[in-house]
């Protein structure tokens, strides 16, 4: 395939073929590619590098792994907790008032517990269980 440099009559026609083409386009990705075009545009007024372009993109990046690992810690924590209450509630019949005492205590002391290996250790010393021994996974 040549990389030769169009003349003026091919340059008007490939315009010519992309407005056709662009003219075909749903709505939503004409409005898509005139807002690319319009960023593209203010980048280059505002003299954006593409190092500028790279930081914005990994700290965009590291934003979303943040918020994506946020929401699942939240996620398993729903879960451990319903499983704790629905535990509580089958072994020793507590209802919403003792089993909501229940998780509030749960909370309370992960919260004094500066690390997992903190709370883990405190489980052994407390209660004799030793959760790293047991098989407790899900």
């Amino acid at each position: 395939m040549s990389h030769e440099p169009m003349n003026r009559a091919e340059r008007r026609k490939q315009e010519r073929q992309q407005r056709r083409d662009f003219a075909t386009l749903p709505e939503w990705k004409k409005a898509e590619i005139a807002a690319k075009a319009a960023y593209a545009s203010s980048l280059a007024r505002n003299g954006i590098t593409e190092e500028d372009l790279d930081k914005a993109y990994r700290q965009g990046m590291a934003d979303m792994q943040k918020k994506y690992v946020a929401e699942r810690l939240d996620y398993m924590q729903k879960f451990f907790y319903s499983a704790c209450a629905i535990a509580a509630h089958n072994l020793f019949g507590f209802g919403k008032t003792r089993g909501e005492r229940l998780l509030e205590e749960t909370e309370r002391i992960m919260t004094e517990e500066i690390t997992t290996e903190d709370i883990l250790k405190r489980c052994l010393r407390e209660t004799k269980i030793d959760i790293m021994e047991g098989n407790y996974t899900i």
